[in-house]
């Protein structure tokens, strides 16, 4: 078994992890490029329990903290659709948590050191657990700059219309807060694209981005307090139009409540993220200077990742 390596792939190391490929029909070797050059490589297979293994995963030493060992994960989850497992050591495990691995640590019997053994699911494939509760009513008619970091680490789930159920665990999330604030949707006042905003908390307000991508938000404050968090990133995919993707939501669940369980819903099932990191908002640049600074961007995964 390949042991993984995070170092540097000079273009020795390129070529060893090319011809290592090239020897095998088994593996395959996915790079990322830039600049006329490769600023990363990953060799993957898929094993016999039909995980993807990724065997070796490296970066250039000066594109390193540009979010490409991150991108590299993701594309392959998105292409495999399948757990992605791999091994790795103690200086790069933290690594894989924040991309959203769990890792279990074990000693190597013939070098008598910890290693780690770490494994992603596919999005919304965790089960979900017996102690979890759906969110209630009094979660969601609370201010927005109190919901919206509180549902960092909830799992936001969708019922298909075979009865599938798909999980995702919240990682960030934006607020938008009514008519004080121009970078919300109700900013300019009611209007029919807008009126969910205008309901008790506890509604979902689903809307299109540029035509082309659906957005969820979680409504929430009083009747007539439009107050909205944005779902911008859950396990495994990040960015608000690649939430919905992952979990099939779209303009048919616009206005629909949240508290019952229908085809949308939050659970808590008692996780809580190590640390909440807040930011600007994105994609606002219509909003005034003083809305765009505010940090009412709230995430609990690291940036600076390889």
């Amino acid at each position: 078994m390949l042991s993984l390596s995070m170092g540097c792939p000079t273009p020795e190391k390129i070529t060893e992890v090319v011809e290592r490929c090239r020897n095998s029909d088994a593996r395959q070797l996915w790079g990322v490029l830039g600049d006329g050059r490769v600023l990363g490589v990953a060799m993957v297979y898929v094993r016999e329990d039909n995980t993807l293994y990724i065997c070796n995963i490296s970066v250039v030493e000066e594109c390193r903290g540009q979010g490409i060992g991150r991108a590299m994960i993701d594309a392959l989850h998105d292409m495999y659709g399948l757990p992605i497992t791999l091994e790795t050591d103690d200086d790069t495990v933290d690594f894989y948590r924040k991309c959203g691995f769990e890792a279990e640590a074990y000693m190597h019997e013939e070098y008598g050191v910890r290693r780690w053994r770490c494994r992603m699911q596919p999005v919304g494939a965790a089960c979900q657990p017996p102690e979890a509760t759906i969110l209630t009513a009094s979660f969601y008619q609370q201010d927005v700059l109190l919901a919206a970091p509180a549902l960092l680490g909830k799992l936001l789930c969708r019922r298909l219309g075979d009865g599938t159920i798909l999980r995702g665990r919240i990682t960030e999330t934006e607020a938008y807060r009514g008519a004080d604030d121009s970078a919300c949707h109700a900013s300019r006042g009611r209007t029919p694209r807008n009126a969910v905003m205008f309901r008790p908390g506890g509604a979902c307000y689903v809307y299109l981005c540029y035509g082309v991508h659906s957005l969820l938000n979680v409504i929430t404050g009083g009747e007539g307090e439009p107050q909205g968090a944005l779902i911008r990133g859950i396990e495994g995919a990040v960015g608000p139009g690649r939430v919905t993707k992952a979990l099939q939501i779209d303009r048919a669940l616009n206005g629909l409540d949240l508290i019952a369980p229908g085809p949308l819903w939050i659970e808590d099932d008692g996780f809580s993220p190590e640390m909440i990191r807040t930011g600007p908002r994105v994609g606002i640049a219509y909003a005034s200077a003083e809305d765009q600074a505010r940090p009412w961007r709230f995430f609990c995964e690291s940036e600076g990742a390889p």
